[in-house]
């Protein structure tokens, strides 16, 4: 379990409980009808504002901080006032990170690829539970690859436990294919649309297939696991599973739903992952 509560949600805005902190930010996907009053949506310690596109801080709070992400395994992130009102994590994929915890259990000398890779929670979780792990962190941002880099320092490691890459997931994964690189296990958590360097740009209804096409070439053949997921509800989510099931025939392939539920039991739809092993 993490320290995170879902709220509430509705009209095209989540208010969410991390650690003791409070934020109200946009979410596309919460159509509904807001459940609780002004007054506790009033409560958030930071709120983002779509108008302007700034974040608003109560009491003039910083805008990083930190929280104990998860009791269980003592973990600690640093969430940043980020862009478009992202702060750094995704709790969505709660799931996912005990997933692959229990497939990199008791494990060692395992090499895995964390391709758009963000703030870097899915390394602490990787870490946590295999201490020999050889883990490469892909993104295109630098500073979102400093915030990684953050984290794994405010929870113990150094920075040499990671191999870090500032690039565009297509390129790189070309490249590693063509220096027949493999891994064990590789994760790939693309958004609709992202600028890389020197210009290049991702979009998911153009580039999804090549990328995972792509992947499956830098694949060990006795791979974990490939975890594959994204937020765009408009791709075609039974197209992509049937193309993984022929992609990897003697593989199974299990969808799951990124959803959250609020306090009140209700449930905010985030996105789709897929799992193959």
């Amino acid at each position: 379990m993490i320290n995170y509560q879902l709220l509430d949600f509705g009209e095209e805005r989540k208010l969410e409980k991390f650690g003791r902190f409070i934020i109200d930010r946009p979410c596309e996907g919460a159509f509904n009808a807001k459940k609780l009053s002004p007054l506790e949506w009033y409560k958030a310690d930071f709120f983002y504002d779509k108008k302007s596109s700034n974040w608003v801080s109560k009491d003039k709070l910083k805008d990083k901080f930190q929280v104990k992400l998860s009791e269980d395994l003592n973990t600690f992130v640093n969430l940043k006032l980020l862009a478009k009102g992202q702060i750094g994590i995704f709790p969505e994929h709660v799931l996912t990170w005990d997933k692959i915890s229990l497939d990199l259990k008791s494990k060692s000398e395992v090499k895995v690829l964390n391709g758009f890779a963000y703030s870097g929670i899915l390394n602490l979780y990787a870490l946590k539970f295999a201490s020999g792990v050889q883990i490469t962190h892909l993104d295109s941002q630098k500073s979102i690859i400093n915030l990684a880099k953050e984290n794994l320092i405010l929870n113990g490691f150094t920075e040499n436990k990671i191999r870090w890459i500032v690039d565009d997931a297509l390129s790189f994964i070309q490249r590693e294919a063509k220096r027949k690189a493999k891994y064990e296990m590789i994760i790939l958590d693309p958004p609709t649309f992202g600028k890389g360097i020197k210009g290049k740009t991702w979009s998911i209804k153009r580039d999804l297939f090549t990328l995972i096409e792509l992947t499956k070439e830098i694949l060990a053949e006795d791979f974990i696991s490939f975890y594959l997921s994204f937020h765009d509800f408009k791709v075609d989510i039974n197209k992509v599973e049937i193309f993984l099931r022929n992609l990897f025939p003697k593989r199974r392939v299990v969808r799951y739903p990124l959803n959250l539920r609020s306090f009140k039991n209700e449930e905010l739809r985030l996105g789709i992952a897929f799992k193959i092993f």
